[in-house]
């Protein structure tokens, strides 16, 4: 996620409240290259929409392969 991020040098970056630790993970990495290396990459800021904040599965919670309520590609229409 850090480097599709940073190889596009995005400055905000949609995100459900899930993801904002990955965002700021991606913040980390771009504030250590930037002090080795020079300015190169922009600390990305998270835009978050409430209404997509999370992606509800097929039993109305958080879709998950963990809580198995996931829709996969090879899953017939209905």
């Amino acid at each position: 996620m850090a480097a599709d991020i940073l190889v596009y040098r995005a400055d905000t970056v949609p995100v459900g409240k899930d993801q904002v630790p990955h965002l700021e993970l991606t913040r980390e990495i771009a504030r250590r290259f930037n002090h080795l290396y020079g300015e190169v990459f922009p600390e990305p800021q998270a835009m978050l929409a409430e209404e997509a904040a999370v992606l509800p599965g097929l039993d109305g919670r958080k879709m998950s392969k963990s809580y198995g309520n996931t829709i996969l590609m090879s899953d017939e229409p209905e």
